[in-house]
């Protein structure tokens, strides 16, 4: 739905070549240009999700799961792509807030910020008791409640941020508009 709102958007207008008429759209298309910006970055940010990494001056693939790590070696089938269980990270993806000449696109998603700029995970936390399904029992056992040590290290896999090849999109899109003018 993004791809054919923004493509609407991208066809030439058709009017005389009146300086006046073309100072209006000028006018209308810088008043315009937070929207734009923002419907092209929150496209590139979710398409982080497709390439499987992140796009400036070059190419940087994210860190596979560990489970992948053992495909790549014929242990394991690969599985699901990486930030992707439900598609709600991707998902949260939008334009958070807009001015008259900003745009503020992200997430309000908890855990995005660990996985977009990496890190770790430290302290005690409490697990409350809970049945538990065994594959070599059938049925479901309880579990006591008990408290777990975690020590995860979450590596950086960014999705949203600055990136000279965004900038560059927004820029083309921008030329594009200006040249439809």
């Amino acid at each position: 739905m993004l791809k054919q709102h923004y493509q609407a958007n991208n066809m030439p207008l058709k009017f005389s070549k009146d300086p006046s008429i073309i100072v209006k759209h000028l006018v209308k298309l810088v008043d315009d240009m937070p929207r734009i910006a923002g419907i092209e970055a929150e496209r590139f940010f979710k398409e982080s999700f497709r390439r499987q990494g992140w796009q400036d001056n070059v190419f940087i693939p994210w860190t596979p799961r560990k489970g992948q790590r053992a495909a790549r070696l014929g242990e394991k089938r690969q599985g699901r792509a990486v930030l992707i269980k439900s598609g709600a990270l991707r998902k949260s993806v939008r334009v958070l807030r807009r001015g008259k000449n900003f745009v503020i696109v992200g997430t309000s998603l908890p855990y995005a910020q660990i996985h977009n700029d990496g890190g770790t995970i430290q302290g005690t936390f409490r697990v409350k008791a809970h049945l538990r399904a065994n594959r070599k029992k059938p049925g479901k056992h309880p579990v006591e409640s008990h408290t777990r040590q975690v020590n995860t290290r979450i590596p950086r896999r960014r999705f949203i941020g600055n990136s000279a090849a965004l900038n560059a999109q927004i820029i083309k899109v921008f030329r594009q508009r200006i040249k439809a003018i």
